[in-house]
């Protein structure tokens, strides 16, 4: 059997930075380090960073993570297919939560006392955060056997990518949100809607996964009675990818029991994996993710920030991977939230590496997928296609400039390349996108928040001061009706990205020098803020960037 849940974010790494929670609403305060807490019902294995602590080498990398019940202990590999990266690394967050950082190729081997079970009969709880969410690979959390070296046993396996297997009308795979999924079944495919949700309209709106810390689970079962669990949400009657029964003993962390040796490895900090070998009722699982929930400050969802644009939202780059465990835009923003004692707002990246406003239309026949209109009116899958309403206050936050300025070869855009000209069309065709039209942003229910970034180099720096000066005039609001008694009064907000030097400005401490050149030696000298690009921002930016943004999200906008 091949069951999983695809768990996607967008971006992502751990920020260990202390803060404290001040606030109102939002689910409350930051949350409390976990203390000890009883499962309603129990599990074969449980692993709990928090609650019985990793022992680690000399380089703080996972020798023994102690299962807590006693059964199967979660080990560095030692034979087989071994992984390049090692063991994952202990972390602790903001809040005091451990956790294991999975990244690069880094994986754990459940030992073979626990055996003698199978993915049909199997039920898998983890606390996890997602931190890849532009990748289009299947990526794996959990698989039952360990070390198959290129077998296919019985697999119930967590993924956490988008729908990469389901493309149409030459729409990127990763252009569409990171549903909850078991094996290659999604809860969309195409216009088809698999399984029963909880609650008709509401559960899979529920179910986008996201870059904060969340539980999960995923049971198996015969034909049709899977099921796939996100916090308080669920779908039941999931269509079992195989109905085998083959016994198997072990399992793999971080990468795929079924096929070791592949690049297919997991980016995930796992606070807690739960494992038994029964397939668990619906009560049953609600009622330990309850627990789970209140053990590590999870509380329902019930707004959403969507990132969309290019890379430099959607973290792909050089910034991807390995840098800083203070990377990666989504998580910070989860975290700058819950350090407002703000709990109830989810991130989803949309973003997409190379997205523009208006992508080239064919004249040279590339990357014709990767449009923010194209990705807005995708009607099968994507998040603004109506047929996936998001509940609460959804706000797109759409960061633009750099791949836009450098645009050719699309008839929208008929200024110079990178002039102040080039800028004002580009504006004109945000503008479009946002709320002229039929179906712009603002017009679908979305609330709009703008960004920008650095120019790539000075030829860019004339078509940069236009645009910056666009955004900074009163009549932005205007432009986008967001002003005083506008249609969109208090749905239109500003927030320049990336953020960057140390001085006092409207925006506070850290903010865009609107004086800044793009041949100062800070931005892509030895431990810069960006790198030689001077466009795709270092680990350093993402807290300040995070702060801009969650103080527009929850506030004012500076140059009213």
């Amino acid at each position: 059997m091949s069951l999983g849940l695809s768990l996607s974010l967008g971006l992502s790494s751990i920020a260990l930075a202390s803060g404290g929670g001040g606030g109102a609403g939002g689910g409350g305060s930051t949350p409390a380090p976990v203390e000890a807490y009883d499962l309603p019902y129990p599990t074969d294995v449980r692993l709990e960073a928090s609650l019985l602590a990793p022992e680690v080498d000399g380089n703080d990398q996972v020798t023994t993570w102690p299962d807590m019940m006693g059964l199967a202990d979660a080990v560095a590999i030692t034979g087989g297919t071994l992984p390049p990266g090692g063991a994952p690394k202990v972390v602790t967050d903001h809040a005091g939560r451990t956790g294991l950082l999975f990244e690069g190729q880094h994986a754990l081997e459940v030992q073979d006392t626990l055996a003698n079970y199978t993915g049909n009969n199997c039920t898998v709880y983890a606390v996890i955060r997602y931190l890849d969410a532009a990748s289009s690979t299947a990526q794996s959390v959990f698989g039952i056997g360990r070390n198959a070296s290129g077998t296919a046993p019985n697999t119930l396996r967590a993924f956490m990518n988008h729908l990469g297997s389901f493309q149409a009308n030459g729409v990127a795979a990763n252009s569409q949100p990171p549903f909850l999924a078991h094996g290659s079944k999604y809860l969309v495919s195409g216009n088809t809607v698999l399984g029963n949700e909880r609650v008709a309209g509401q559960s899979r709106r529920k179910m986008i996964l996201h870059a904060g810390i969340q539980v999960v689970a995923i049971t198996g079962g015969a034909s049709s009675t899977a099921e796939i669990h996100m916090n308080d949400e669920y779908c039941t009657g999931i269509t079992t990818m195989n109905t085998g029964t083959t016994a198997t003993s072990g399992g793999e962390i971080g990468r795929h029991a079924y096929d070791p040796r592949s690049s297919n490895y997991g980016t995930f900090i796992l606070y807690g994996l739960f494992i038994q070998r029964s397939k668990q009722t619906t009560a049953q699982i609600q009622a330990n993710i309850g627990a789970m929930m209140d053990a590590y400050g999870v509380v329902p969802i019930e707004h959403q920030l969507i990132l969309d644009g290019d890379s430099r939202f959607a973290d792909s780059g050089p910034s991807i991977m390995g840098e800083s465990k203070q990377g990666y835009l989504g998580p910070q923003i989860n975290y700058e939230l819950e350090r407002q004692g703000i709990r109830n707002w989810r991130v989803i990246n949309h973003a997409i590496g190379g997205s523009t406003i208006d992508k080239d239309d064919g004249g040279t026949g590339q990357a014709i997928d990767k449009g923010l209109r194209q990705k807005r009116d995708y009607l099968n899958n994507s998040m603004f296609s109506g047929n996936w309403t998001l509940p609460g206050r959804n706000v797109v936050a759409v960061e633009i400039w750099h791949n836009d300025s450098s645009q050719t070869l699309n008839a929208k855009y008929t200024a110079p390349v990178y002039g102040a000209a080039r800028a004002d069309q580009i504006y004109a065709n945000l503008i479009d996108l946002v709320r002229n039209d039929t179906r712009s942003y603002l017009a679908l229910g979305y609330e709009y928040m703008a960004g920008i970034t650095l120019p790539g180099s000075t030829t860019m720096a004339a078509g940069l001061a236009q645009m910056r000066g666009h955004l900074r005039a009163a009549s932005f609001f205007e432009d986008f009706g967001g002003q005083p008694g506008g249609p969109y009064e208090g749905k239109v907000r500003r927030a320049e990205n990336p953020l960057s030097m140390q001085v006092t400005g409207a925006w506070g401490d850290y903010v865009l020098d609107p004086a800044l050149s793009s041949t100062d030696p800070r931005l892509n000298s030895q431990g810069g803020i960006y790198y030689a690009d001077q466009a795709h921002q270092r680990a350093v930016c993402q807290p300040f960037m995070a702060k801009c943004m969650v103080d527009r999200l929850l506030g004012a906008d500076p140059y009213v």
